[in-house]
């Protein structure tokens, strides 16, 4: 079966639906969990340390993940499944020491910048972060990788594995242990831990290329290609820093204080988990490879019927979603977050 056909899509779209309600509810549910066991002041830290991952996606991104949702699924459209792996892998370990770079950098320089935001006494629990990290960045290459190989099943089951391990995890500390941030903290390392286990032995089994797949690694043209791609892409990430939501925090906590910064966090996050039922996000995970295996002589009539259709059945949700809020945001927060910030 042709990789891209609309057999595929409409499995991945089943998939899609399947395991992004229950990653949903499990998300839900455990952030309940995490708002009413954590104090707010342990809140607007474990924000401010969650903050940390777009300034890494941004300053040491080197415009490799967009490089990888872009010319995987080329690669694999073309056959060229060997073309598919080395770019993984080039993407997987440049950006493993990127990262880990950057984050020894903010550690290093820890007694200069954390006073300003509050975290002076955070130091220890920022180590542990950044295994938080290193863990969601490699989990997200392969989560974008297995979807461009049309295996949603695998890269969205992933996704409400992840949010139920969490949901377990908080659950267990909540009745047995003391919650506290660094607690918090290892119940999230776990799950990443557990989760990145299980999409490297879905890779590994299902995305290996076989013997004659053609080439490995492009050649020079290819490769001056992807490197143009990715510094476009580098600047393009490099200048949204501020665009992030959670970049407010650290203004917040900066001229405020983290209590400050769990309130901001906290709307913030449930207008994230809203969003996220917007079909745009929803599927992105199948939008993506569709998009960029399309043939280039089918582009100009595909392509517009394709986002004529995303922006209209977007508009469906999105002003329900709204309305809803609008009318019931007060009484939500009142009886599932036991007032808290409200």
């Amino acid at each position: 079966m042709e990789l891209y056909s609309r057999g595929r899509a409409r499995r991945g779209l089943f998939h899609t639906i399947v395991f992004r309600a229950v990653s949903q509810l499990a998300t839900m549910l455990s952030f309940v969990v995490l708002v009413r066991a954590l104090s707010e002041q342990s809140l607007g830290l474990y924000s401010l340390l969650y903050s940390v991952i777009p300034v890494i996606t941004t300053l040491a991104s080197l415009g490799l993940d967009q490089v990888l949702r872009r010319y995987q699924p080329e690669y694999l459209q073309a056959g060229n499944q060997k073309a598919a792996a080395w770019l993984l892998g080039v993407v997987m370990r440049v950006r493993l020491v990127s990262n880990v770079i950057l984050l020894v950098v903010l550690y290093l320089a820890w007694n200069f910048v954390a006073p300003i935001f509050h975290l002076t006494n955070q130091r220890s629990e920022f180590a542990l972060f950044s295994l938080v990290v290193v863990l969601y960045f490699q989990t997200t290459i392969l989560q974008s990788s297995l979807a461009s190989h049309m295996l949603q099943s695998y890269s969205v089951g992933s996704v409400s594995l992840l949010a139920i391990a969490k949901l377990a995890a908080y659950c267990a500390i909540y009745l047995w242990f003391p919650f506290t941030l660094r607690a918090a903290i290892l119940a999230d390392i776990g799950s990443y831990a557990v989760t990145y286990v299980f999409l490297w032995q879905a890779h590994w089994r299902h995305c290996r290329p076989s013997g004659d797949s053609g080439g490995g690694r492009p050649d020079l043209a290819e490769r001056q290609r992807l490197k143009r791609y990715a510094i476009a892409n580098n600047f393009n990430d490099n200048s949204s820093i501020l665009l992030f939501v959670e970049t407010d925090n650290y203004f917040i906590a900066a001229l405020m204080n983290p209590v400050a910064v769990a309130t901001y966090a906290f709307y913030a996050r449930i207008n994230a988990m809203t969003g996220s039922l917007i079909p745009t996000r929803l599927f992105d995970n199948i939008l993506q490879p569709m998009f960029f295996s399309t043939k280039p002589e089918q582009a100009d009539e595909r392509l517009p019927r394709y986002v004529t259709f995303l922006m209209n059945i977007c508009m469906t949700v999105q002003w329900p979603l709204l309305a809803y809020s609008l009318v019931y945001h007060r009484e939500l927060v009142t009886a599932v977050f036991h007032g808290k910030f409200v």
